[in-house]
C-alpha cells in the first residue's frame, strides 16, 4: 500500500465535514515517486553513515570506525610482534588472532583504550612523516 506523501493542508468541508474527494485529489510528481522508490534509503548503510559521521564529528578520526577495522590497521601497520612489545597482553602474544584480540578488547575496557590511544598516536605519526 502506498500512502501518500503530501497531504493538502486545507481540507475542503462541506456542511457535513470533510469531503472524501479531497483525499482522493492528491497528486504525485511520477519524477519524485519514480526516484524515491528506486533507490530507498537503508537505515545501517555505509553512505548514510558516512555523511552523517563527517557531519555530526568532522576532527574525531576514529567516528564510525568499528574496533576491528582500528585493529586490523594496526596489524598492518606494526604486526603482531611489535604490537605485544607496544600494548603487553596476551592476545597479541601467544597465538594472536583478529577474532581472539576482538573478544578480549570488548570485555576489557583498559585494554580497549589502549588500542584506541595507539591508533590515534598511529594516526599522527604517519600524518607527520608524510609531511
Amino acid at each position: 500500500m502506498i500512502l501518500p506523501m503530501n497531504l493538502p493542508t486545507n481540507l475542503a468541508k462541506d456542511s457535513e465535514g470533510f469531503k472524501p474527494e479531497a483525499l482522493t485529489t492528491v497528486s504525485f510528481e511520477p519524477e519524485i515517486l519514480k526516484a524515491t522508490l528506486s533507490k530507498p534509503a537503508i537505515l545501517g548503510s555505509e553512505d548514510v553513515q558516512t555523511k552523517q559521521s563527517a557531519q555530526l564529528q568532522p576532527k574525531n578520526p576514529m567516528h564510525g570506525l568499528t574496533l576491528e577495522a582500528i585493529l586490523i590497521s594496526l596489524v598492518n601497520h606494526y604486526g603482531w610482534p611489535e604490537l605485544s612489545i607496544l600494548i603487553p597482553v596476551n592476545c597479541f602474544s601467544h597465538d594472536p588472532s583478529i577474532k581472539s584480540s576482538l573478544k578480549f578488547l570488548r570485555k576489557t575496557p583498559w585494554a580497549r583504550d589502549k588500542v584506541e590511544q595507539l591508533y590515534a598516536f598511529m594516526l599522527r605519526d604517519i600524518k607527520r612523516n608524510s609531511v
